[in-house]
């Protein structure tokens, strides 16, 4: 399987790829062989000998692990404290802290304010990453028919819009979408890839009607036979809208949902609401962004919000949303509505080394290089996961965490996961993955002793099938029993 792209900035349209291709994704094979097996069950002391006979199996990997009853009895380390790239398992650290400073029912504001002696609106974002057009209407209600001079969006600046550590060819793609605080439609441009008769080039339909008058695409797909490979490749003009789509689909299969990341995304938003006010009858001369609050007085024309913090970390986590990520690291440092705007991307990574430290959790070898993972400078160990896992589970926000994590063979990025396996439903677990590094943490109900934490991390250059190996550790807990009964 060669999948080199996905749609959604999430692992969503990866997972159900490597499924519908037969790829490394799933795990039910491996579970299937376990439970063909004679079952047994064995006490919490023989665990370690069960878990190393496999590790040894893996000598290549570099693996750090953590696990522990939710008392905080520990029932499993190795190389516990070592600290690894985590890829999407970073995630729970931004999520928890989130929960914690801000508490589930937080909202980010947008708000819009008129400067009524130069007929000027004022569009100060607050990086709310699930604004939409519903958002955009809602504003547009707000506004009196009228003539207006200029729409100025109050936004960051470009050099805070990624990490650094961010490749050039994540920052083109839907799931590796920009930062900012005019966020619209994830900031991503999203279309569909569809088959079409044999031999024939795939169709490109956008999801914005607009953006096919905006982007030249130039497509060099194709169609091919049910038994042939599938992959597609995007690529995406870093100054001009081009996007050359090449790859193939089988005759007869599925659509493909992909994206790409939107080049201006403020400029974006405004001309969206320039649009939408128009079609409201009111018109707007000009449009602008801006780093700064422009002299004069303003009164405030209405305000927008995000759904709670709750909702947000559930697409965060559930659907491993990169920009939910990076939004929500960066409501930590800001701590509300900025004033003026500045990039503070170096503070917001501080800042969550800060919150965890506040809660007696281990940063020893913690390095934030992003919220969502992406970045492969971040090194978590398995230690600190379990340690925010664990203190999580005793906080009155618990249920709201637990409730946004993938679970095992049903939901979200582990839905093809476990399928097979007495597992399955009692696994609530951040996934993650890059070439090279995967992980997963959370929390599973054995059916013989009960509720556990875990936190498992695995690194390997070039690795292709990180994730069956860290779920078959996982399925050979699963007969673990209190032998104390």
């Amino acid at each position: 399987m060669d999948y080199r792209v996905i749609g959604r900035a999430t692992h969503r349209a990866l997972l159900h790829r490597q499924s519908r291709l037969g790829g490394a994704a799933a795990s039910g094979c491996l579970a299937a062989l376990l439970i063909s097996s004679p079952a047994w069950s064995f006490c919490p002391a023989a665990l370690p000998a069960r878990l190393e006979t496999l590790l040894r199996q893996d000598r290549s990997i570099r693996w750090s692990i953590a696990i522990a009853d939710l008392e905080g009895r520990s029932l499993f380390r190795y190389r516990a404290t070592e600290a690894l790239i985590p890829a999407s398992n970073q995630k729970l650290l931004t999520t928890i802290a989130a929960l914690k400073q801000l508490g589930s029912e937080a909202r980010l504001q947008t708000r819009l304010w008129l400067q009524s002696s130069q007929q000027v609106l004022i569009l100060e974002g607050a990086g709310d990453p699930s604004f939409n057009r519903t958002g955009i209407d809602a504003l547009a209600a707000a506004v009196p028919r009228d003539r207006y001079s200029q729409l100025i969006g109050l936004d960051d600046p470009p050099s805070g819009y990624w990490p650094a550590a961010w490749s050039a060819l994540d920052r083109q793609q839907g799931y590796g979408a920009p930062l900012n605080r005019l966020i619209l439609l994830e900031n991503a441009h999203q279309l569909t890839l569809q088959p079409r008769a044999l031999g024939q080039p795939l169709g490109v339909i956008w999801e914005d009607p607009l953006d096919s008058q905006r982007w030249q695409v130039r497509n060099r797909s194709r169609t091919v036979a049910s038994q042939a490979a599938e992959f597609i490749n995007l690529d995406r003009d870093p100054l001009r809208p081009i996007l050359t789509v090449a790859g193939q689909l089988r005759v007869g299969s599925e659509s493909e949902p992909v994206a790409i990341a939107a080049t201006q995304p403020g400029q974006r938003f405004l001309e969206a609401f320039q649009r939408r006010l128009q079609s409201a009858g009111s018109s707007v001369e000009t449009v602008r962004l801006q780093t700064s609050w422009p002299s004069g007085d303003r009164t405030l024309l209405t305000t927008v919000d995000s759904p709670p913090l709750r909702e947000l970390i559930r697409t965060t986590n559930e659907d491993s949303q990169n920009l939910y990520a990076e939004a929500l690291l960066r409501w930590l440092g800001r701590e509300g509505q900025p004033d003026p705007v500045r990039d503070r991307r170096a503070a917001d990574q501080a800042e969550l080394r800060q919150s965890l430290q506040a809660i007696g959790i281990s940063t020893a070898g913690l390095v934030v290089d992003d919220g969502s993972g992406l970045s492969r400078r971040n090194r978590v160990s398995a230690q600190t996961l379990l340690e925010a896992l664990l203190w999580q589970a005793q906080q009155p926000t618990n249920q709201t965490l637990r409730a946004s994590l993938p679970i095992a063979g049903s939901g979200g990025t582990l839905r093809r996961r476990f399928t097979n396996s007495p597992l399955r439903g009692r696994v609530q677990a951040k996934t993650g993955f890059l070439t090279g590094a995967a992980g997963l943490s959370g929390f599973a109900d054995l059916p013989n002793y009960g509720p556990i934490a875990f936190s498992i991390l695995a690194n390997q250059p070039n690795a292709t099938n990180l994730g069956s190996r860290i779920d078959r550790l996982v399925n050979a807990m699963a007969p673990l029993s209190r032998c104390d009964r």
